[in-house]
């Protein structure tokens, strides 16, 4: 079923891209926390996913899973729970009156709207690629079309975001 490129492939994407891209979202969300009560909730996060992915690397990997749905799971659903705060956070400030510029804002949507759909998928992909073909080539196809959302809320956000000078300058 699988051939050497697409096992090297999944490994790249098993222990390079996807922990860097959790890591790196969820660093982006300490940056935004970082002036509120918060704080801390993005550090929590990014402590609870290493560890879920060092248990989906040494402990889960003794068996033949085509994809590290532990890790992917636990990163989805601690994204999402900062996504929400952020959304919180946002609705009861004063920030909400410009969010059309806030680029985090349609960051966030972005990320909200992927992560969503991609839940029950990274949830259940060995289970679904094993067992149900069909289900997983659908499935592959709408989260081809939940990444194009994605991309273009970041779009959106370079073309009307304007970047948050307080926090970039330190």
């Amino acid at each position: 079923m699988y051939t050497k490129n697409n096992t090297l492939n999944l490994a790249y994407f098993n222990y390079f891209e996807i922990p860097i891209e959790f890591t790196f979202f969820i660093l982006l969300f300490r940056r935004a926390f970082k002036l509120t009560r918060i704080y801390w909730l993005p550090i929590v996060c990014l402590i609870v996913y290493i560890t879920s992915w060092l248990m989906d690397v040494f402990f889960f990997g003794k068996w033949e899973f085509i994809f590290n749905s532990f890790s992917c799971t636990i990163g989805n659903l601690l994204l999402l729970i900062l996504i929400l705060s952020y959304f919180i956070q946002l609705v009861t400030s004063n920030a909400i009156l410009t969010f059309r510029n806030n680029m985090l804002f349609w960051v966030s949507l972005g990320l909200l709207l992927y992560y969503l759909g991609a839940f029950p998928y990274y949830g259940l992909r060995n289970t679904i690629a094993y067992n149900y073909r069909e289900i997983n080539i659908t499935y592959t196809y709408i989260m081809y079309v939940l990444n194009c959302l994605m991309y273009l809320m970041f779009t959106i956000s370079f073309i009307w975001g304007k970047p948050n000078i307080e926090s970039s300058s330190s």
